[in-house]
């Protein structure tokens, strides 16, 4: 159903690198190089829509990808992860999926929607240090 939806729409999903179990097609494709810093930043300012798909041992961490599609406004789609959860707060619609059928339903609300975006401000966005600076533990 993925690839018929990306097929029928035109869409071009491009992963950074190859992935057991999915084939590359015409809509769907993989980077198998080194990006210098200019080619990544030329390629996250052209494309629509972010796929942030981290493997189940992503724990405990943020995705510095995520950050930099709050800065450049850049719409996200996110395979359920729970340290990815901090996503919801920076959109004004539910960017995590977790069924290819929730991931093409999500490409089509965004591709018909253009008032579905990043929604995050810079203050949001502005680490607070606070609580640890605070800390009167000794």
């Amino acid at each position: 159903n993925v690839n018929a939806f990306l097929a029928e729409h035109h869409v071009l999903l491009l992963f950074k690198q190859e992935i057991k179990g999915i084939m590359a097609t015409d809509n769907v494709q993989f980077l198998n190089k080194y990006l210098s810093v200019d080619e990544y930043q030329q390629l996250l300012l052209s494309v629509d829509i972010v796929l942030l798909a981290y493997p189940e041992r992503f724990k405990y961490q943020v995705s510095g990808v995520s950050y930099e599609c709050l800065a450049n406004q850049k719409r996200v789609v996110v395979v359920e992860n729970p340290s990815l959860t901090y996503c919801r707060q920076y959109y004004n619609y539910d960017p995590i999926v977790s069924t290819p059928q929730q991931f093409i339903q999500l490409l089509n609300q965004l591709k018909q929607d253009a008032t579905l975006r990043c929604v995050a401000t810079p203050e949001q966005l502005k680490p607070d240090y606070t609580n640890v600076l605070n800390d009167k533990r000794k």
